[in-house]
């Protein structure tokens, strides 16, 4: 059987659900009794996953060294960012408390952590795209990047989340509240400092003339494999400390981090998506201004592909951080498009999103189980399958 069959299982409920939301009448209150059914659905499922994914090794070892809140200050930590730290001594405090040790305690940490991702996101999703297109914002969520942050990310997505939040302040512009937690998103992760600017330009609309232009060279770029981020990335690295130096110029050289990805399905997937909102950008606009933060998020994320295919890292870590744009643009495509175009993309974009989902998870290291319905493998025995393929798994991303 294949080892995505979990996972397209649950995305296709997904599927399911945002159709029964998006075609069907329904009441106000039926529409959001089914958003709560996703995002719980979403807790049990990730939530009550076992040891799936490539870096859950690191988090586990993280963990179970970890050290109650008292001792905080007198323990060396794996990650430098403080409020992950303190995030997981609170954690390893309370599993501590209540006797719960190794690798149950991992999976409690596990079910909260996603437990809290799921609030912040279900905050989110219904401030942005309101109950009728929730769960299709949901499943775009869980296969562009939220199933790779959940399972691989797990500081970068608490990071993002709360940032998300903090949106609405741009949207009223209150810097104050805005940058207050920005700073607590910054403890989770250090790469959320790349959006630190956004507070000053993501709601401004950018120059359509501008937006096409480096469209089109981005396109260029990306389709005749034309170096451009990696000419700067290298020019850039000879003034950095000799050991950042090092590992920055060992993420452009291995060919691990720096796959080309070429005409791929995502590209055309994001090139029919993009000038679609371009299209009906004006009257999103007009309609509900707030939407222009998400606009202007999916056209970075869009450029940043082009401009930075050269190296899948990048676009995984820093791209990445933008893809919300997509989370929201997609459903809000369904809004705004005439009756004959919106079915024909939802069909698009659900068939995209099953696709991705299968590529995504099918290998070993994603072979699914859930602790809270059954015997789960251990972490040994887990270790040694990803100790076993995981150079030869490498190779093949």
């Amino acid at each position: 059987m294949s080892y995505s069959f979990p996972y397209i299982v649950f995305i296709l409920v997904l599927l399911l659900l945002a159709l029964l939301q998006t075609a069907v009448p329904l009441t106000e209150k039926s529409q959001r009794c089914l958003s709560i059914l996703s995002i719980v659905l979403f807790i049990l499922f990730i939530g009550g996953r076992g040891f799936i994914g490539w870096d859950w090794t690191n988090y586990y070892r993280d963990f179970i060294n970890a050290v109650p809140l008292k001792d905080f200050t007198s323990h060396k930590w794996t990650f430098n960012e403080p409020g992950w730290n303190i995030y997981i001594s609170f954690f390893f405090t309370i599993t501590d408390l209540v006797g719960l040790h190794g690798q149950a305690a991992y999976n409690f940490l596990v079910f909260f952590s996603t437990l809290i991702d799921a609030l912040l996101l279900y905050a989110f999703l219904k401030h942005s795209v309101t109950h009728k297109y929730f769960v299709f914002a949901l499943a775009v969520f869980f296969v562009f990047y939220g199933f790779t942050f959940e399972t691989d990310l797990m500081r970068n997505v608490k990071g993002l989340l709360i940032f998300l939040y903090s949106l609405r302040y741009i949207e009223s512009r209150e810097w104050l509240k805005h940058y207050l937690l920005f700073a607590l998103a910054l403890t989770f992760h250090w790469s959320i400092i790349v959006l630190a600017p956004c507070y000053f330009f993501i709601h401004r609309r950018m120059p359509l003339l501008v937006v096409l232009a480096l469209f089109v060279v981005g396109n260029i770029i990306y389709l005749f494999g034309l170096p451009s981020v990696s000419l700067i990335i290298r020019q850039v690295a000879h003034f950095m400390p000799e050991e950042m130096q090092e590992r920055v110029l060992n993420y452009v050289d291995n060919a691990i981090f720096s796959r080309v990805y070429g005409f791929t399905l995502g590209y055309i997937e994001r090139t029919i998506a993009f000038l679609l909102v371009l299209f009906v950008q004006h009257r999103m606009i007009s309609d509900d201004k707030p939407l222009l933060i998400y606009i202007n998020a999916m056209t970075i994320f869009v450029l940043i592909c082009l401009y930075g295919y050269e190296f899948d890292i990048f676009i995984t870590r820093f791209g990445a951080l933008f893809s919300f744009g997509c989370w929201v643009m997609y459903p809000m495509l369904l809004k705004y498009l005439d009756r004959v175009t919106a079915p024909v993309f939802a069909i698009l974009i659900s068939t995209v999103i099953v696709i991705k989902m299968h590529n995504l998870s099918n290998n070993i290291l994603y072979d699914y189980e859930n602790f809270l319905v059954q015997k789960t493998h251990t972490y040994e025995q887990r270790k040694y399958v990803f100790d076993l393929y995981q150079d030869e798994l490498k190779r093949k991303r």
